[in-house]
């Protein structure tokens, strides 16, 4: 059982263009009254927060945040660690935000049901087919265990797969997911947030990582979104109690861009599943808006949520710095 008087902080990794969205952040975090520290890592200081250097490694599909949940977070001595990703607003004060854990030791907000999918459909992002078809696998070996599955080839067109072109469905997501050990129900997750017990990070670590090479021994790369929905639905007996629409009063993700260059003001509002269409009305402490206030005030920016794409750099050890 979680104690009541457990710590946490927020933490998130903005370097470049994503340095200033962290900035308004923060800034609406305090202005919701929101006390808990914030920890980032950055390349340059942020006011208001405790900043630490941000080594350069390899930011494709948001590995880096398990990078450095692993390498450096849990060094800070609090119970519980609060990821949110820079482009994220607070529209009120969430209060408790641990209540979402329950007996959980982690927390990742998931969507749709995809066991529930009457049809098939194309994956919205979260796992792809890799260019290369993956090798003859050995007796015993990750490979063999998803036989059973469908080859990612299967979903490339004539002439041979492209990483653009390529692109599995949710029913193969979810065969992936049940091949891995998933038992229960199948839902969708994302990434822009999330909360851990420091006790777990290890645990998640191993598990994510764990799914992202069964993927790829599949023919598929999971992104960090799949990896970590795939810890949250190994460690967690009751899926459903974190279902976005379980928490409707906590975070929700403005998928559909409601919010395009201005900020979200308290209130309920409408979100729409992207795969289903079926509507949830939320009213959100906590609102990722997929870049959309910095890309509309002039900034230049990747599109994607999960960071800036840099090259990588040998060591992903971080190292703290003063302040």
């Amino acid at each position: 059982m979680r104690q009541t008087n457990a710590t946490c902080c927020y933490w998130s990794v903005a370097t470049g263009p994503y340095v200033d969205m962290m900035e308004r952040c923060l800034a609406s975090a305090r202005r919701s009254g929101v006390a808990e520290e914030f920890h980032v890592l950055s390349d340059r200081l942020i006011e208001g927060c405790r900043c630490y250097d941000a080594h350069r490694v390899e930011r494709a599909d948001g590995l880096f945040k398990l990078i450095y949940l692993k390498a450096g977070m849990w060094k800070l001595l609090f119970d519980y660690f609060v990821w949110i990703d820079a482009d994220t607003w607070f529209a009120r004060n969430p209060g408790n935000v641990l209540g979402c854990l329950g007996r959980s030791p982690i927390h990742v907000p998931l969507t749709t049901s995809l066991s529930a999918l009457a049809d098939p459909k194309p994956m919205p992002g979260s796992v792809r087919t890799l260019v290369a078809p993956p090798q003859a696998a050995a007796p015993g070996s990750v490979s063999s265990q998803t036989a059973g599955l469908p080859p990612a080839a299967d979903h490339c067109p004539a002439g041979g797969p492209t990483e653009a072109r390529c692109r599995p469905t949710t029913a193969d997501y979810a065969a992936l997911m049940v091949a891995a050990g998933v038992y229960n129900p199948v839902y969708l997750s994302g990434s822009s947030f999330w909360v851990v017990r420091r006790d777990a990070i290890d645990r998640v670590v191993e598990l994510a990582t764990h799914f992202r090479a069964f993927a790829a021994q599949r023919g598929y790369a999971a992104d960090v979104s799949a990896c970590l929905g795939y810890a949250m639905q190994m460690l967690c007996a009751n899926p459903e109690a974190h279902r976005v629409r379980a928490w409707p009063n906590l975070w929700a993700s403005d998928e559909q861009g409601r919010f395009r260059g201005e900020a979200p003001e308290r209130g309920p509002w409408t979100l729409e599943d992207r795969l289903t269409g079926e509507a949830l009305s939320v009213d959100p402490s906590i609102v990722h808006l997929h870049c959309s206030l910095g890309r509309e005030r002039g900034e230049k920016g990747p599109a994607a949520a999960d960071g800036p794409v840099s090259a990588p750099v040998q060591g992903a050890e971080v190292e703290y710095a003063a302040g």
